[in-house]
């Protein structure tokens, strides 16, 4: 019969680093209790916000199934606890917790879905910008939601080419 190897649980207080941006990191952290903000080029003057994350969410998902470094920094905004899901861990954490691997896919396609409309909302924005230019009408001005969702997923993607 095969051991089961535990899932470290951390404890992490408000303001602890979880994990920074270019850590490789190829753990999954399932977010047991507390609230943890997720950012691109934290700590700079580039920094933004890209989601919060709290109980039952999961972090690191990308660079653990891509075996890349992280793309994002976790930052606890309160005390959080973590159970730490490493390589090693992987196969004996989910036989013995089957519900935990369709939490993850729901989590994920959550996400997805969430990134995609704010794409498709991105994008449409321009796209209006650009006719009303076109048709040399004054275009009203970008709301500030319109301008940090197109400086968001710039970044993320980086096909807008924005310059700021």
């Amino acid at each position: 019969m095969e051991r089961y190897t535990e899932a470290q649980e951390r404890t992490y207080k408000k303001g602890d680093i979880i994990y920074r941006q270019g850590d490789m990191d190829l753990s999954i952290y399932d977010i047991l209790w507390g609230r943890v903000a997720v950012y691109v080029d934290y700590g700079t003057e580039n920094e933004t916000l890209l989601t919060e994350v709290g109980s039952e969410g999961f972090l690191g998902m990308v660079g653990f199934l891509e075996s890349r470094p992280q793309n994002t920094t976790a930052v606890a905004l309160e005390k959080t606890v973590v159970a730490i899901i490493t390589f090693d861990s992987f196969g004996a954490y989910f036989q013995q917790r089957p519900a935990k691997v369709l939490s993850i896919m729901q989590y994920m396609s959550s996400r997805m879905r969430e990134l995609t409309k704010g794409y498709l909302a991105a994008c449409h924005a321009l796209e209006e910008r650009e006719a009303q230019e076109e048709r040399h009408e004054d275009a009203p001005p970008r709301t500030p939601w319109h301008n940090e969702q197109l400086r968001l997923y710039d970044k993320i993607f980086g096909f807008f080419g924005l310059k700021e």
